[in-house]
């Protein structure tokens, strides 16, 4: 009830707050911890299809045909690698976020990579989020996705956002947007 309360400057809160999480990551401890995180992943994980679904603890990532043919990626080891790369930012934003706020929502949350083409025709939208209770759309350009000199960090801040808005979705319902949008 009091997150409800709050709105706008509760979302402000939440950007402030995802901004050091974000820029926090990659110092010492945390980059201990994510050494940590990957093995555990590594041995957790469970890739299905040729690469096409990555499932982990907490998350289900998914592609679709359209989308690979999109990014020019075969099914495969290449494509194992990059789903196992956005699986660990995913946990890694559920541990961050869930420490930050000593929340960790249960259940698994369905995730759907597109690239940004093929979300724009699914969604009828350009560059956004859809966002459910415990399923998401993410679009990714081609160099955000899986380019050799691509830029993955634009994806892991792309992640953190995504997970950011599940995680508010699922602590405030979805009162929180109809009232913050208003």
């Amino acid at each position: 009830m009091f997150i409800k309360r709050r709105g706008l400057s509760f979302i402000i809160f939440i950007i402030g707050l995802l901004s050091l999480s974000f820029s926090a990551y990659a110092e010492g401890s945390i980059r201990e911890y994510r050494t940590h995180l990957l093995e555990n992943l590594r041995k957790e994980a469970k890739i299905f299809n040729k690469g096409k679904i990555c499932k982990t603890k907490h998350f289900a990532v998914y592609i679709d045909n359209q989308s690979l043919k999109d990014f020019y990626i075969e099914k495969g080891k290449r494509l194992e690698d990059l789903m196992l790369r956005i699986c660990f930012v995913f946990e890694e934003a559920y541990q961050v976020i869930g420490e930050n706020f000593d929340r960790y929502p249960s259940g698994k949350f369905e995730v759907t990579v597109y690239s940004e083409k093929e979300y724009e025709r699914i969604t009828g939208e350009g560059y956004n989020l859809s966002v459910g209770r415990s399923k998401l759309r993410i679009p990714f350009s081609r160099k955000e996705f899986g380019e050799p000199l691509g830029d993955f960090l634009s994806g892991i801040g792309k992640i953190y956002y995504a997970y950011t808005r599940v995680f508010l979705y699922t602590i405030t319902g979805p009162d929180f947007y109809n009232r913050a949008s208003t």
